[in-house]
């Protein structure tokens, strides 16, 4: 496959998987065989990534990924994202702050015959709970 090709897969699961919860495209994007490494979790399966695929979206209102950057070359892309929401739902028992979050990360995928085989992410996940845990900052409330 050419890049320009392998850079568009990526792409659509972006656009049309992680930012619109469309399971039903996960068969035509990733393939049977696909491994998701994250950190130091044991590597999960196209139906892993089908169950997990609207948790942050159900914990996070206006849910959506933008692509920072995008660098493609051979059978790998490389992408860094930025993940935005409202915590409106409880999440990694962090009950809902309301609060608007950002999150960086970056993801590494491997492609084979026009589909993701492999992909290695990395998330900021610390910062983005101590968004959702840290005390609002600002002026003490004062007693009248």
């Amino acid at each position: 496959m050419s890049v320009g090709v392998n850079e568009t897969l990526v792409r659509r699961l972006f656009d049309d998987v992680l930012n619109t919860g469309n399971v039903e495209l996960v068969d035509d994007i990733l393939a049977p065989g696909y491994l998701n490494h994250f950190g130091g979790m044991p590597p999960a399966d196209r139906d892993t990534f089908k169950r997990l695929l609207p948790l942050y979206p159900a914990s996070f209102a206006n849910f959506h990924m933008d692509i920072e950057d995008l660098i493609a070359e051979g059978d790998r892309v490389t992408v860094r994202f930025t993940m935005h929401g409202t915590h409106e739902a409880e999440f990694m028992g962090v009950p809902p702050t309301h609060r608007q979050i950002s999150m960086g990360g970056m993801a590494f995928f491997r492609i084979a015959d026009g589909k993701i085989v492999e992909e290695y992410i990395n998330e900021d996940l610390l910062g983005m709970m101590q968004q959702l845990t840290t005390p609002p900052t600002g002026p003490a409330p004062t007693a009248e």
